[in-house]
């Protein structure tokens, strides 16, 4: 036994030790409750379950510069699924019966870019509104990749950005460069000089060389082809 200046003189340990040795405990009774030491509710912390930040509902129409295009889509416009439901004031895209009103083209229905002068195109399967996002082609320049890649960045700024690209792709009148990803990729096609006719006039001005004319996204499965220059498909959208 130790006291708060040493330990107790020797005589005084064996007797304290004779007396726990004489002194026996009582059995406890079988039926006795068993003790439990209670919880004290002062350091007791109940257990709390986070509650979930809901997602706030969109009420306005993203602006072309907030639709971020990368190698999977366009915003919520995600390659290999179908266009999200929106109410048609906010959604970036509207169905229409026929993408070539005001023309002398057959009616073909389709997805129309819900902005003045058409800054995109989207395809779909099919080109059924239920139908899985197959095809995004950019012409803005008010569109750009989380690298700031858009329509008119120079071939250097784009090698800047991404470095070597996974594929590059030769057309007639521009190179496309391809970047792979998960669901989809995207093609950066950048104009490339050339000639035609007798004189050689050039294609393209002097400040159109070297610089990205469109974007495309598609599936990994597909192909990317041109849609600039000489390349470009026919359409009316």
């Amino acid at each position: 036994m130790r006291t708060s200046r040493g330990i107790l003189p020797a005589a005084a340990g064996i007797a304290i030790v004779f007396f726990l040795v004489g002194c026996t405990q009582a059995p406890s009774s079988p039926d006795a409750a068993p003790t439990t030491a209670a919880s004290d509710p002062a350091t007791s912390v109940p257990t709390q379950t986070p509650t979930p930040t809901p997602t706030p509902t969109p009420t306005t129409k993203p602006t072309l510069d907030q639709l971020v295009v990368s190698a999977e889509g366009l915003g919520d416009l995600v390659i290999g699924e179908p266009v999200p439901s929106a109410a048609p004031a906010i959604s970036p895209v509207t169905y229409s019966s026929n993408l070539c009103a005001g023309t002398t083209y057959d009616p073909i229905p389709g997805w129309i870019a819900n902005y003045p002068h058409r800054p995109f195109a989207l395809t779909t399967t099919k080109q059924a509104k239920t139908g899985a996002v197959s095809l995004i082609f950019v012409s803005s320049p008010g569109i750009a990749t989380a690298n700031g890649i858009h329509v008119g960045s120079t071939l250097a700024e784009f090698t800047a950005a991404y470095g070597k690209p996974d594929r590059i792709i030769p057309a007639n009148a521009s190179n496309l460069y391809v970047i792979t990803g998960t669901h989809g990729q995207i093609a950066f096609d950048i104009s490339k000089q050339i000639t035609f006719g007798a004189k050689k006039t050039p294609y393209w001005s002097a400040d159109e060389v070297g610089k990205v004319q469109s974007i495309t996204v598609q599936p990994t499965s597909a192909t990317p082809v041109s849609h600039v220059g000489i390349d470009a498909p026919g359409g009316c959208a």
